[in-house]
């Protein structure tokens, strides 16, 4: 969004909500009830306007003035903040327009301004209106609307067709409908009539309470293959346990046992799992697992902290004694399937033993805590350049064709270096991003205290998208045509569909904390550990 102190004229979509009936409710509620329950509304609306990263130009009285640079999110943010407020017990509608705004310091002014603050006073109560323009500008983007005809809108010349979202079609939140229900044990939320959108939201629901029983077909394998989401009933990950669900037949194929299984990786002769870790500092032994019976081929070594598959090896971050005597000296080492044998072994940065690696083909990159991070070739097992100094925090990292993407917690700041020519850029997110993976559509990161997943651009320089995802999500991954979140918070696997991003919740009867994708053979590898809140590596 602009922020310029200059006048700029820049296409946005803007958005007016204002609850129904305010006055009748303020004087049945009194100063103090209204003051309450209206406080609520305004941290819910502002909360999705982060989520959706929306910018609040003003707040009048009853309801929001905002702005989108995403003109999507800003149909989904609407949708979310009458579903949202709806669970306190308001009603809400909303307006929505895309078009040419004028921009000055925290002022935002325009025709396009009139039109959607016009358009919002058209709408019923929990109703979402759109102008035809808008509608047209987001045609793709997996929302559905019904016709509201042409109308004429006070003071705007020429008549306007408006659409309403059509909410029974329209994909649910369900992670925003739960952190808005009133808490237990506070004030209760006064008494309103069941609004009119529930009836299709509730159909919805339902749909999907019966999709989660059956066996879920998420495609074919045509031209473009999807996989199957395995059925919610079949899948069971307790603590301290591993499964491969198969994403065509939905069966759990295998169940390897090995006490703390931890961070996985599909490739190289089988499936390569870090396991028995007791907390953060001391890492995990390796063991490669045969597919098709869950049996361990070989177990090995320890004091590993992360694992991928670049090339035709295995390729893990390795303490050994070091960390433990203080001289904080980690190592890569490059391990011959074959053999077992560690046919490469190379000193990273000095660090306090907290490094990373992601994998995409032949490409390997390694960082370190302190951000020092290192590329090599995954066949010859060669550094390629010199180790880059990114000046900050690396708590996870990704791989996508040609580049790293890395994940400071801290900061809450995603960087994307180009490995061809190590050029640098850099978004910047609110909230707790926790973890990263990437593929061609660019990079995702989780939020664990947001329940969100972000997409941010191939180029690694804006925000595309936000949904919401579980209550507790502990790892992504990209890969058999979806984004796939687990959530040990709210024992489920959430597919995002890339095109869509449309959510599919399915129940895995687990805290699954690590998920892993064998593209090869279309399953899907999730474990859990029995760890103590915050002590899992």
């Amino acid at each position: 969004m602009p922020r310029a102190s200059a006048t700029s004229r820049v296409l946005a979509t803007v958005l007016f909500t204002d609850i129904v009936g305010s006055t009748d409710l303020a004087a049945k509620l009194g100063d103090q009830g209204w003051d309450e329950i209206r406080g609520r509304h305004n941290a819910i609306v502002r909360g999705l306007l982060r989520r959706f990263h929306g910018r609040e130009i003003d707040t009048a009285g009853d309801g929001f003035f905002a702005t989108f640079d995403q003109p999507a999110n800003g149909v989904r943010c609407a949708a979310e903040i009458v579903r949202a407020v709806g669970a306190i017990g308001l009603e809400v509608r909303a307006g929505l327009h895309f078009g040419e705004c004028e921009f000055r310091r925290n002022t935002v002014t325009g025709i396009a301004v009139h039109i959607g603050a016009r358009v919002a006073a058209l709408a019923g109560p929990g109703e979402v209106l759109v102008t035809g323009t808008l509608r047209e500008v987001i045609s793709g983007a997996g929302l559905w609307f019904r016709d509201r005809g042409v109308q004429a809108l006070k003071g705007v010349p020429e008549h306007w067709p408006v659409f309403a979202l059509d909410f029974g079609r329209a994909p649910v939140d369900v992670a925003t409908l739960v952190q808005a229900a009133p808490e237990g044990g506070g004030r209760p939320a006064p008494t309103r009539r069941l609004p009119r959108w529930l009836l299709p939201v509730a159909a919805a629901l339902v749909a999907m309470v019966v999709a989660l029983v059956a066996l879920v077909r998420l495609g074919d394998r045509g031209a473009s293959r999807r996989t199957t989401t395995p059925r919610s009933a079949l899948v069971a990950v307790p603590a301290g346990s591993a499964v491969q669900v198969h994403g065509e037949s939905g069966k759990v194929l295998t169940k390897p046992r090995l006490a703390q299984p931890g961070p996985m990786a599909a490739g190289a002769g089988g499936l390569w799992m870090l396991f028995g870790a007791t907390d953060v500092f001391n890492g995990f032994h390796l063991a490669l697992l045969d597919p098709a019976t869950g049996a361990t081929k070989k177990a090995f070594g320890e004091h590993y902290f992360s694992l991928a598959i670049a090339g035709r090896s295995v390729w893990v971050v390795q303490g050994r004694g070091e960390i433990e005597s203080g001289s904080g000296r980690p190592f890569v080492e490059q391990i011959d399937p074959s053999t077992f044998h560690v046919v490469r072994r190379e000193a990273l940065p000095r660090s306090d033993g907290s490094a990373r690696m992601a994998a995409s083909g032949d490409d390997l990159w390694v960082v370190t805590y302190q951000g020092e991070l290192a590329h090599f070739n995954g066949l010859t097992g060669e550094r390629l350049g010199d180790v880059l100094h990114l000046g900050l925090t690396a708590d996870d990292v990704a791989a996508s064709e040609g580049a790293a993407w890395v994940l400071d917690k801290q900061r809450g700041r995603v960087v994307r270096i180009d490995g061809a020519t190590s050029a640098v850029s850099t978004v910047d997110l609110s909230g707790a991003p926790t973890k990263i993976a990437a593929g061609q559509d660019g990079a995702w990161v989780i939020d664990n205290l947001a329940n969100t997943a972000t997409l941010i651009d191939p180029s690694g320089t804006r925000v595309l998208s936000t949904v919401g995802v579980g209550g507790e999500p502990t790892d992504i991954a990209v890969g058999l045509d979806a984004v796939w979140v687990a959530d040990a918070g709210t024992h489920a696997l959430y597919r995002i569909d890339p095109i869509t991003h449309e959510v599919r919740p399915f129940n895995v009867r687990g805290p699954v904390h690590y998920l892993a994708l064998d593209e090869q053979a279309g399953t899907i590898w999730l474990s859990a550990q029995e760890c103590p809140p915050g002590r899992c590596l």
